[in-house]
């Protein structure tokens, strides 16, 4: 073409350098996504493949100690960084991880030692609820007087590794 535009699946190469999709370049795409404003032109219905190894950050919505949880409690994380797959937000800031503590061990005498184990099941976003599987997260606490509990505190940032893909489908 003459105009050096390129129609390529809804998108235009610009001068063979700038790709624009749905009236925003993909830096502004990224941009938008990267705040957790959306509007980063994701068609709906489509789909976004989640890889295994993608890291989400949350942040924890209550304690968890040792002395006052459960194995098969159940706890919320909110997502606090926005995630961006290929220039589109795949997860937006606000989503939340529903997990649950697997493993409880509480600080005795005998025993010393208390451990919290806890395992990530669910990535719940505006779009819909996704089953996730992510790699357990542990904090132990060695060496204890009675009394010293390990605990994962409110508002802490926790990393959830996914060890398996996820795939995130528009619905908005």
């Amino acid at each position: 073409m003459s105009s050096g535009r390129v129609l390529i699946a809804g998108s235009f190469l610009v001068a063979g350098c700038m790709m624009i999709v749905g009236g925003l370049t993909m830096a502004d795409r990224v941009g938008r996504a990267e705040k957790g404003l959306g509007g980063a032109g994701w068609v709906r219905g489509s789909t976004i493949s989640i890889r295994a190894g993608t890291v989400l950050r949350g942040e924890l919505q209550q304690t968890l100690r040792s002395d006052q949880v459960a194995a098969g409690q159940e706890f919320w994380l909110k997502i606090k960084e926005p995630l961006v797959v290929r220039g589109e937000l795949a997860i937006p800031l606000g989503s939340r991880v529903r997990g649950e503590v697997i493993e409880v061990e509480r600080s005795t005498t005998l025993h010393g030692a208390a451990h919290i184990t806890l395992a990530f099941r669910e990535l719940d976003t505006e779009s819909g609820s996704y089953p996730i599987k992510a790699q357990p997260l542990s904090r132990k606490v060695d060496f204890t007087i009675k009394g010293k509990e390990a605990r994962f505190a409110r508002e802490e940032t926790i990393q959830v590794r996914l060890i398996e893909p996820v795939v995130i489908r528009n619905n908005t």
